[in-house]
């Protein structure tokens, strides 16, 4: 290994390090939040621990509320830690994954050393993901495989050597995605387009892309196929997704919302009208499906319809509430609850670094119009239509902005290359061979 591919190495390392740091920091403060089981992933943890099933908290009746990923990496980590600790442990070592691989992203993208280091230093230093840390969430987890996936992607697809290889890799990573979040599984088309649109339409050599294409698919939809198989055993349907959609599309979807978040400033869900709406729509529920209210999938079904009879019937509020969402979504700072107590010190250069960080994203997006390398890019930028396409529609806060974080560090990073380091001259033609992803 050349000197300056250790340096590289060792840059790397050191922003791995910084990263892991300031979010233990952030741990230790806030370290009630490590425990703070907002859904539910600790008690499911616990239970397929005790049981050996994956099973509503506390008992034996098979669940699929939530995707099985977290819970059961929680549950193998808390054979050795305690419930925070390994929430923590957890977040850390994700958080580790996601500033090599938005390096290694870079990189596939044929940006130099330089704009990719910034790339990952600025999801080093990202305060949504930083901040993300100290909860007992999917994002942190998530955002390290969709991140190791895109990599994967761009770089099995367009290196020419063994893509077969490289597709059952980015297909195990990206199977994996979608049992920690299911919003993942609508970025598979882009596999499906690099096995049915001819090469010289999507970039690289034919042969290539459909190798990796089709040994991606195969794999993830093994992995995929297992969760579903289970599900048809135990619940009657085969479900590769959660019966948690449903009750998440309702959420952000019906009179209540509309009433009292919508239309009554500051915009947020008091606390004691969700109570009450979530109790009436039990009783609802309950009335409705009679003995089904017990399925969870007969009950995610009811949800779904209810939240899509009030979508048809209200046009004009649901784009009321669909802009609601994309300004939560793309919230530069914290809203609401999350607000509370933060000071102005704070709250000002976090709203500032999300802006410019927005700006520059753009900027890097616009520039790859006339960029003749842009057919690497595509898969990334899908990535970002499919998580704002699906928050159009279900509920969004700023965290669930996580896993798009490492595309926009690498859009930033494009941009700044282009315009502030050495006239655009950080921008090669081709991968080089003296990077650490080689």
């Amino acid at each position: 290994m050349s000197d300056r591919r250790v340096t590289i190495a060792w840059l790397v390392v050191t922003l791995m390090a910084v990263g892991i740091a300031a979010r233990a920091g952030v741990q230790i403060v806030q370290s009630e939040s490590l425990m703070t089981d907002r859904d539910a992933y600790l008690a499911l943890a616990r239970t397929f621990q005790a049981k050996g099933v994956y099973a509503r908290p506390d008992s034996d009746i098979p669940t699929a509320y939530r995707p099985p990923l977290y819970p059961v990496l929680l549950a193998a980590t808390t054979t050795l830690l305690p419930a925070g600790m390994a929430v923590a442990l957890l977040n850390l070592l994700a958080s580790a994954a996601i500033i090599a691989g938005t390096y290694l992203l870079a990189r596939a993208l044929s940006l130099d050393e330089l704009p990719a280091l910034l790339a990952a230093a600025i999801v080093t230093f990202d305060p949504l993901l930083v901040w993300s840390s100290k909860d007992a969430m999917t994002e942190i987890v998530f955002t390290a495989i969709m991140t190791g996936t895109l990599w994967m992607t761009v770089r099995g697809n367009h290196s020419g050597k063994r893509p077969g290889r490289w597709g059952m890799l980015a297909g195990g990573l990206f199977g994996l995605a979608g049992l920690c979040r299911p919003t993942a599984l609508p970025w598979m088309i882009c596999w499906l387009v690099m096995i049915i649109v001819p090469s010289d339409r999507a970039g690289g050599t034919g042969s290539t892309q459909r190798r990796f294409a089709l040994a991606a698919v195969a794999v993830s939809g093994a992995i995929l196929a297992l969760w579903g198989l289970r599900n048809l055993w135990q619940m009657d349907r085969f479900l590769v997704t959660t019966t948690h959609g449903g009750y998440t599309l309702l959420l952000g979807n019906n009179p209540t919302f509309d009433r009292d978040v919508l239309q009554a400033p500051p915009h947020v869900w008091p606390g004691e009208s969700l109570v009450a709406w979530q109790a009436e729509l039990e009783q609802r529920q309950r009335h409705d499906l009679g003995g089904d209210f017990h399925r969870e999938v007969a009950v995610d079904r009811w949800c779904r319809d209810e939240a899509v009879r009030w979508i048809t019937s209200h046009p004009s509020r649901f784009v009321a509430a669909a802009v609601y969402r994309m300004q939560s979504l793309w919230s530069p700072g914290p809203r609401g609850p999350e607000a509370t107590g933060l000071p102005i010190i704070v709250r000002v250069p976090v709203v500032a670094w999300s802006l410019t960080l927005f700006a520059l994203a753009a900027i890097g997006a616009a520039t790859l119009m006339r960029d003749p390398q842009r057919s690497r890019w595509w898969p990334i930028l899908v990535w970002v239509a499919v998580v704002v396409g699906i928050h159009l529609f279900y509920w969004a806060d700023a965290r669930m902005r996580a896993p798009i974080a490492p595309v926009l560090a690498v859009l930033a990073a494009r941009a700044l290359a282009l315009h502030w380091l050495a006239g655009g001259s950080h921008i090669q033609a081709s991968m080089g061979t003296d990077g650490i992803e080689a």
